[in-house]
């Protein structure tokens, strides 16, 4: 029906504080991604994707269909029917960060007609109509729409909005922070090469097996015409200064990853403690496998993130369950395109060696 968001976050009281939403995504709302419309306190979207709202896909992931509404992020705004007893005392600053907004029907990011300013640090926003949408309204007792007032910007991409030199608008400079974006005097226009990748389809990917959102390189930095050339916004960074975007340049995430051949195992005080040496690059999972046969009866037994650090990295494993009888282990390691690598089967028994 054109108006189902995603994820709304409305507090209805000033008391209702602390409120976040980390590593969620939203897509293929008739209406918004996330909302934060009528929020009495201030909300932190972290580490969120909105991607393809405002657009139908009755069939694959073909977003063809478009409804009415459509912005990824909406943060803020009382509607132009609030009156100055329905609003809250203090307007609340929302803060948005690491988020990406790709090819949704409206705007990436927009302000909402919100009352007071906003924090967007650190975001990437691609192929939406308009890339950030700033604008509020006037007064609490003026419904009039004007360029947005009390924001700060630093350190956001924008890429290709589908209206032509909509990267951002609606933003009163003077009244606004706008700088260490791409959209920010000095830097260059942003080119497709500036990427590891745009296919959008890795949007879609599973989650890692801890639950994460998945490991992609979805316009992750392949130029350095931004790494380093940000501002401290108090978001961990790598290098001199933060990178612009919603993720750091990390050179080990192109490429194939080597996969553990070798696993090594022994006994400390009864138990099997595994190690093994592996690249995380390409690995969406790691998955510890064991059985008492060998053969086909393997359970799994705990699920790890993988460590992407660009080298070879060491990992250890304990299993917590004494180890009364001999048992098979094995690592199965998941990469991004969904197939299962296993490395060599080892055997420990109660007689192993102990340390």
């Amino acid at each position: 029906n054109g108006n189902i968001d995603g994820f709304i976050c409305q507090p209805s009281s000033t008391a209702g504080t602390g409120n976040k939403i980390i590593g969620c995504r939203a897509w293929l709302n008739s209406a918004n991604g996330f909302n934060l419309t009528h929020a009495f306190t201030s909300v932190t979207l972290d580490s969120c994707w909105a991607f393809d709202n405002g657009y139908g896909a009755p069939a694959g992931f073909t977003a063809t269909v478009a409804f009415e509404g459509g912005n990824g992020f909406v943060t803020g705004g009382y509607g132009s029917g609030a009156t100055l007893s329905s609003l809250p005392s203090t307007i609340p600053v929302h803060v948005i960060e690491q988020c990406v907004a790709y090819h949704n029907h409206l705007a990436g990011f927009t302000a909402g007609d919100h009352l007071g300013g906003n924090q967007y640090f650190n975001n990437s926003s691609y192929d939406n109509q308009v890339n950030f949408d700033m604008k509020n309204r006037s007064s609490p007792t003026d419904a009039t729409e004007v360029p947005g007032y009390g924001h700060t910007l630093n350190n956001n991409i924008s890429f290709a909005p589908r209206r032509r030199g909509a990267d951002v608008l609606n933003l009163n400079n003077k009244q606004s922070v706008n700088s260490f974006n791409t959209f920010s005097k000095p830097f260059r226009a942003v080119v497709a090469a500036d990427f590891n990748s745009l296919d959008a389809k890795e949007l879609f990917s599973a989650r890692t097996l801890s639950g994460n959102l998945p490991l992609i390189i979805f316009m992750s930095l392949k130029s350095h015409k931004y790494v380093d050339k940000g501002i401290d916004v108090g978001l961990p960074y790598r290098g001199s200064a933060p990178d612009l975007g919603y993720m750091e340049y990390d050179k080990s995430l192109t490429g194939p990853g080597k996969f553990a051949d070798f696993l090594y195992g022994h006994l400390v005080d009864g138990k099997a403690v595994l190690s093994w040496v592996a690249d995380g690059r390409n690995c969406v999972g790691i998955m510890i496998e064991k059985s008492f046969d060998g053969l086909n009866n393997w359970e799994t037994i705990e699920k790890v993130d993988p460590y992407i650090t660009g080298k070879p990295t060491p990992y250890v494993y304990t299993d917590p369950a004494l180890l009364i009888n001999k048992a098979y282990y094995r690592i199965a390691q998941l990469s991004g395109d969904g197939k299962v690598h296993y490395g060599m089967t080892i055997v420990l028994s109660p007689l192993s060696g102990q340390l």
